[in-house]
C-alpha cells in the first residue's frame, strides 16, 4: 500500500467500526459494517406520512433529502421510442408480455406535448399514464424505476471530478441488496461506479445491477437520492452543481425544491 492509499483508508476509518476492502474490484473501495455515515440523512429528512391521514399532501422531495441544499433538480430517466410500433394508441394490455426494440430517446418534455399535459417539477409516470386512460403506451419503452442507466450514471461523475476530490459515499437500502441488509461503501467517485456490480447488489434485470439509493460527498455539496420506486433521480447541491446539472445536454433535469411533490 502507497502513502496514497494509506492515509485515503484512515480517512474513512475515522468513521467506521471497521472498513472491509472489497476484494477482486482492484481499487480502494470499502464495504462500511457502521452506517455512521449515513444517519445525517436518515435524520434528516421528512417521515413518510400516512396516506390514510386525511391532511396527507402527497410525498416531496424532503421525504428524500434533507433542507440543507441550496439548489434541488429532479433528473428524469430516460424514455425510449419502440420504432417498430406504429399504432400509438395501442397499449401494452393489449399485446400482453412482450419485449419492446428500443429505437431513439425521446425526452419528457416532447412526449408530454405529444400526450398533451403540462411538462412542470411534479411530472412522473402517472400522470402521462393517466394521460392515455391508465394504459401505457406499447410504442413508448421505460422509464426505468429505481434504476438510473450507466449514460446517466457517467454524466453524472464528469459533472462531479472537477468540483470535488471529497470521500463519495454510496449507500443502498434493503430493497436493492440481495440480503436485504443495508449496504454503505466508501471510495472515490470513479472506483464507487463499481459497486454497483458487486456481489451483494441486486440485479436490476440479467445484464445490470440496481442503482445505489443514495451517493453524497463526504463535504455533503451534493447529494443524490435513487429511490427504488421512482422514476427519476433528485439531487441537493451546491448553486455551482447546480448549473452544471441543469445544463447538460444528457440528462433531462428539472428544477424543483424541497416541497415538490414526488
Amino acid at each position: 500500500m502507497n502513502g496514497k492509499e494509506h492515509l485515503y483508508e484512515m480517512r474513512i476509518c475515522n468513521s467506521c467500526i471497521r472498513c472491509i476492502r472489497i476484494p477482486n474490484l482492484g481499487v480502494i473501495v470499502y464495504a462500511i459494517e457502521n452506517l455512521q455515515e449515513f444517519e445525517w440523512i436518515r435524520n434528516n429528512v421528512r417521515p413518510i406520512d400516512n396516506r390514510k391521514n386525511e391532511f396527507w399532501g402527497g410525498n416531496t422531495v424532503g421525504n428524500l433529502l434533507p433542507k440543507q441544499f441550496d439548489k434541488y433538480l429532479k433528473i428524469l430517466h430516460p424514455m425510449y421510442i419502440d420504432k417498430f410500433v406504429q399504432d400509438k394508441k395501442l397499449s401494452w394490455d393489449e399485446v400482453g408480455d412482450v419485449e419492446g426494440v428500443p429505437g431513439e430517446r425521446i425526452l419528457w418534455r416532447h412526449l408530454a406535448t405529444e400526450v398533451s399535459i403540462e411538462f412542470k417539477p411534479e411530472i412522473n409516470l402517472w400522470a402521462i399514464h393517466n394521460a392515455f386512460a391508465r394504459r401505457w403506451p406499447r410504442y413508448v419503452i421505460g422509464a426505468r424505476e429505481g434504476c438510473l442507466e450507466e449514460q446517466c450514471l457517467q454524466e453524472m461523475v464528469r459533472i462531479l471530478e472537477p468540483f470535488s476530490k471529497e470521500t463519495y459515499y454510496v449507500y443502498f437500502d434493503i430493497m436493492k441488496t440481495c440480503d436485504f441488509e443495508e449496504q454503505l461503501f466508501a471510495g472515490q467517485l470513479d472506483d464507487l461506479q463499481l459497486v454497483m456490480n458487486y456481489e451483494t447488489i441486486k440485479n436490476y434485470s440479467d445484464k445490470e445491477k440496481y442503482s445505489p439509493t443514495y451517493i453524497w460527498s463526504d463535504d455533503k455539496e451534493i447529494c443524490i437520492n435513487t429511490d427504488y420506486d421512482l422514476q427519476f433521480t433528485i439531487v441537493g447541491c451546491s448553486s455551482r452543481l447546480f448549473k452544471k446539472f441543469i445544463n447538460n445536454e444528457y440528462l433531462e433535469c428539472l428544477k424543483v425544491d424541497y416541497t415538490t411533490r414526488n
